[in-house]
C-alpha cells in the first residue's frame, strides 16, 4: 500500500472537513478497482463502522463496499450486518451513495433487496439468490 494512501486513511479522521473530503476522494479512487492489499485495511475499516464520528462511519461503509470487490475470502458475508447497521444510522451522511454501492460492489453475497422511499436499499443477507433492484 502506498504512503499517500496511508496518509489519506489517517486524514479521514481529520476535524478539517476539507482535508477529510480530499482523503475520502483519494481513498475511494484508490479502491474503486480490485486491489491486492484489501485485507491490509479490512479489519481497520470494519472497526471504523462503529466510530463515534458519523462521517468516519459513512466513509468506512463506502470503503468496505469498495474493498468487497477484492474479497475472494468473502469476508463481506461476515461483516455485512455491521455495514448494514451504519445505513440505519440517523446521522449517516452519505446514505444514498452507500446504498448505491451495495448493488455495485457486493453482487455475489446473496442479498435480498427491498424498495424504500430512497430507492433500492435495505439489503439483507439471505440463503436465497440475489434479486437485483431496478
Amino acid at each position: 500500500m502506498e504512503e499517500a494512501l496511508t496518509r489519506a486513511l489517517a486524514d479521514v479522521r481529520s476535524s478539517d472537513q476539507g482535508v477529510q473530503n480530499s482523503a475520502y476522494k483519494a481513498v475511494m479512487e484508490a479502491t474503486d478497482v480490485p486491489i491486492a492489499w484489501a485485507y491490509e485495511l479490512w479489519d481497520r475499516v470494519v472497526a471504523d463502522l462503529g466510530d463515534v464520528d458519523n462521517h468516519v462511519r459513512a466513509i468506512a461503509a463506502q470503503l468496505l463496499c469498495n474493498l468487497a470487490k477484492s474479497d475472494p475470502e468473502r469476508r463481506i458475508t461476515r461483516d455485512f450486518p455491521a455495514l448494514l447497521e451504519v445505513t440505519r444510522d440517523s446521522r449517516f451522511v452519505r446514505r444514498a451513495i452507500a446504498c448505491s454501492r451495495f448493488g455495485r460492489s457486493v453482487p455475489s453475497v446473496g442479498l435480498r433487496w427491498r424498495r424504500s422511499g430512497r430507492g433500492w436499499c435495505g439489503a439483507s443477507l439471505s440463503a436465497g439468490r440475489r434479486r437485483a433492484g431496478p
